[in-house]
Order: structure tokens, then C-alpha cells, then sequence
């Protein structure tokens, strides 16, 4: 017997098996200590059922998270403590930033960027990779949606792969397809709006320092060195991972690309108007908090421009298009967090971390930081880990004497390193296509997780931080 019963695989029974015995031993296992809530044993307990969840598709992602915190608010806190995630404007910013990323992508407005910068880097392998990344950079800083830009970034990718007559089993297939995810995740934190779990952060970094959060510009000051190296060493994985192959004919690339660009016409008005909305919603998020109101508010409010008459660019059908589940999942990852600091786990993790981190300087607690990262990110989706870890990784800065904003872009650089697809949403996605060969990809992760990323921790990041005064 292949099945255990109509539509229920022998596979199926194992990851339910799994998804139930995991969670039952962490609860037996974890010890209560004097002073620690006795709540935190079944907390770790129903939030680790659901990463399994997730990782293991035993359900939908949206329908588990639901349970979460459904579990939460009978068995472990108040329901006003868990629903909490919904008074933030973190999923409100997620909802405006599905609505922006649809009208981008049903314009074409994002893909006519996006090939007219890969053109003007000009038709050779090496350039076209290098014009993802530019792409990439551009599209982070004025779409705040990364599923939207990897959508894009696969698409081209796959068309090169077929207009090129590239066998999608190859290496180079697997590099360009990697390219696509590198110029989505890659460019990604040099920009504060660019991914919902750098707003996280930021957030967390301020309220364990009691300051206000950095602002768009200090971000970028913060960052945008350190992730253009961080980019550029994606590039040069790219090459790694194709190895020995070549293109055929280099002039195809840059034809395929020109006859594509030629198939959308002329700039429309929709374009127009889609990329006119959004600036106004950017300078709305930057200028607001000078009017003393909350920037990501005051953004996802003007997206709902596109609705209004004249620009109608969005329709009651089109909503109901967007991934809404996806919002439901993140709000969701968000009460991870929240009910963590309820509950006192960043208290207890930050009395567990910060004996074995005491005395060993701002060194170790950054690459420890960035190995965190690297470790939760084997059981948890980024957004939970830095929901869930964010809070008490930026008080265990404080408690050491580090830089809180230091200690949270180290471990999102942790968050953001793989090597299988059920990692991270990015990586599964574009394995799912086809388009990309496992083996291929691993050795070039592989290398950045453990040896690229803690050398430039330690020779980059560090040593820009100390010259403009973060550390």
C-alpha cells in the first residue's frame, strides 16, 4: 500500500507525524527555571508546530499561522497581546506593497526598467549579470514588494534561458536563475522599505536603545556600502555556479532583450501614472515623520490612490487577486514576536547568550549575531526568526555595549544565507521552476554562509560602521 488512505500519502502521514512529535518533545524537554514564565515550554512548542508546518506543507501556510495564533491567545496570553500585530503598520505596508508590486508588474513599468538597464549594460554574459544587479538596486529602492521584483527578476530569467536555447538543467541555467534571486535579495538591504523584516528590525533596534528609529536616509548611510560588496560578491557567485559553460552567441542575449522591450510598445499612460503614485507614496513615507505621523501609514494609505478615479489602476477584481494569505502569514510571524517579549523569552534567551558572550568583545557578538541568523534560519522563515529574536538579540546589544542597529543588520545578513529551498520563500520559488539544478547552486551557498560572510563581517561591515560612528 502506497497510501495510508484516499488523497493522504505515506509521505503526507510522516510530515504530520513529524509536525506533532517535534513540538511535543521541545515541550517536554525545554526546562521551567526559577523566574522563567511557565507558559514559554508551550509557546516554543505551538510556534515550532508551525514552522514544521510551513516547512513541511502540511498545510497552508496562512491556515497554520492562523492556528498559531489561535493557540496563542487560548493557551498562552491574551488575545489582545497576540492580535496586537494588526495595530502595527507592518502588514498595512505589506498590503500597500501588494497592491504597488501589481500594478508595477500588470503595467509592465517594473519590467521596462528592468530590461532597459540590463540593455544599457550591454549584451555579454558578464554584463547581463551585472545589469540584474543594477536592476536590482533600482527596483529595491521603489518597490517595496521583494515578491514582486523576484517574480519579474524569474521571468526574464527563464525567457533568457528559452531565447537563448539554454538547457534548463545546465549551470547556466542554474546562474541565471540565481541572478534573478541575487538581484532580489542581494541589493535588498541597502534600502529600509526593500524587505518588511528590515522594518522589523529597525523597530526592534530602536526600542531596546530607547531611540527613535533610524530614519530612510540613515539606513542607507548604514548600509548601502556594505551591500554593494555583499552584492558584488553575489556577482561573482553567479560565475562560480556556471563553471566552465558559455553562451553560444553573445549578441543573442542583448537581441532577445531588445525584441522584448519592442513587444511592450510605447511608455503608456498606465506606466505613467503607476510609477507617479509611487514616488508620491516614497516621498510620503520620507516626509511624514517631519508632520509627526507614521510613515508606513501615511505610504500604505497613498497606494490606495490607485483606486480613485482617474487613475484607476486597481479594481475590486484586482484585489481579489492579491496574495491576501500572504498578509495574513506575515501579521501572524509579527505575534511570534510579540508574544516572545510578552512572555519573557527575550529576557531568558539574552540570560542564556549573554554569559556565554560576556568579556568576548563586539567582534564575537557580531559574528555570534550573524551565526544566529545563520542557525534559526535551518527551522524558522526569516520574518519569524527576526520577529521572534529581533527583540532580544537588540537587548543583548544593549546589555554588551554594542550598537543595537549593528547587532540587527548582522543577523538579518545571518537570515538571508540558504542552502536548501525550504530556507526561504526566494529560493523555493525559483527551485520550483525548473529552471535550477540543486547541486549546482549549494557549493557557491555553501562557500558565502561559512566562509565569505564572517570574513566580511569582520573586514567590511565592521570597519565602515566604526568610521561613521554605528559602533
Amino acid at each position: 500500500m502506497s497510501t495510508v488512505s484516499a488523497g493522504f500519502s505515506r509521505s503526507d502521514a510522516i510530515k504530520w507525524a513529524a509536525s506533532i512529535l517535534v513540538p511535543v518533545l521541545v515541550y517536554f524537554c525545554i526546562p521551567v527555571s526559577e523566574g522563567m514564565n511557565p507558559k514559554i515550554p508551550l509557546f516554543l512548542a505551538i510556534t515550532v508546530w508551525a514552522v514544521m508546518s510551513w516547512a513541511l506543507e502540511t498545510m497552508p501556510s496562512s491556515v497554520s499561522a492562523i492556528i498559531m495564533v489561535f493557540l496563542y491567545s487560548v493557551f498562552v496570553t491574551k488575545p489582545g497581546v497576540v492580535f496586537s500585530s494588526f495595530g502595527t503598520f507592518l502588514p498595512w505596508i505589506a498590503f500597500a506593497g501588494l497592491i504597488i508590486a501589481d500594478v508595477l508588474h500588470r503595467t509592465g513599468a517594473a519590467k521596462r526598467i528592468a530590461i532597459k538597464i540590463m540593455l544599457w549594460t550591454g549584451s555579454s554574459y558578464a554584463c547581463a549579470m551585472l545589469g540584474f544587479l543594477l536592476a536590482g538596486f533600482v527596483l529595491s529602492s521603489i518597490m517595496p514588494a521583494s515578491q514582486g521584483r523576484l517574480i519579474i527578476f524569474t521571468a526574464l530569467g527563464m525567457g533568457m534561458v528559452d531565447a537563448l536555447g539554454v538547457d534548463p538543467k545546465s549551470r547556466m541555467s542554474s546562474s541565471i536563475i540565481m541572478a534573478g534571486l541575487f538581484a532580489t535579495a542581494a541589493t535588498s538591504p541597502a534600502f529600509m522599505t526593500s524587505m518588511l523584516l528590515q522594518l522589523v528590525g529597525a523597530n526592534a533596534a530602536a526600542v531596546a536603545s530607547g531611540q527613535e528609529p533610524v530614519n530612510y536616509g540613515q539606513w542607507m548611510y548604514h548600509q548601502a556600502f556594505g551591500c554593494v560588496v555583499y552584492a558584488a560578491i553575489a556577482y561573482a557567485l553567479i560565475f562560480m555556479i556556471r563553471g566552465k559553460e558559455r553562451l553560444r552567441d553573445r549578441g543573442q542575449m542583448r537581441q532577445m532583450l531588445t525584441e522584448r522591450l519592442a513587444a511592450m510598445g510605447s511608455v503608456s499612460r498606465d506606466e505613467v501614472k503607476g510609477l507617479g503614485v509611487l514616488v508620491i507614496a516614497m516621498a510620503g513615507f520620507l516626509l511624514a515623520p517631519m508632520a509627526k505621523l507614521d510613515g508606513g501609514f501615511v505610504f500604505a494609505l497613498l497606494a490606495m490612490v490607485y483606486f480613485l478615479p482617474g487613475v484607476n489602476l486597481m479594481t475590486a477584481a484586482d484585489l481579489r487577486r492579491l496574495d491576501m494569505p500572504f498578509v495574513i502569514f506575515l501579521t501572524a510571524c509579527i505575534s511570534i514576536g510579540i508574544v516572545a517579549q510578552n512572555i519573557g523569552i527575550d529576557k531568558a534567551l539574552a540570560g542564556i547568550l549573554l554569559p556565554l558572550l560576556e568579556g568576548q568583545g563586539e567582534t564575537m557578538a557580531l559574528i555570534s549575531s550573524y551565526f544566529t541568523g545563520v542557525a534559526v534560519n535551518f527551522i524558522l522563515t526569516p520574518m519569524a526568526a527576526m520577529s521572534a529574536l529581533c527583540q532580544p538579540m537588540a537587548q543583548l546589544a544593549v546589555d554588551l555595549g554594542v550598537s543595537p542597529q549593528a547587532m540587527l543588520y548582522t543577523f538579518s545578513y545571518g537570515l538571508d544565507q540558504y542552502i536548501f529551498p525550504y530556507e526561504i520563500g526566494f529560493f523555493l520559488y525559483i527551485f520550483m521552476t525548473g529552471y535550477i539544478t540543486l547541486r549546482h547552486v549549494i557549493p557557491a551557498l555553501a562557500l558565502r554562509m561559512f566562509i565569505i560572510m564572517p570574513i566580511f563581517v569582520v573586514a567590511v561591515l565592521m570597519p565602515y560602521w566604526k568610521l561613521i560612528d554605528v559602533l
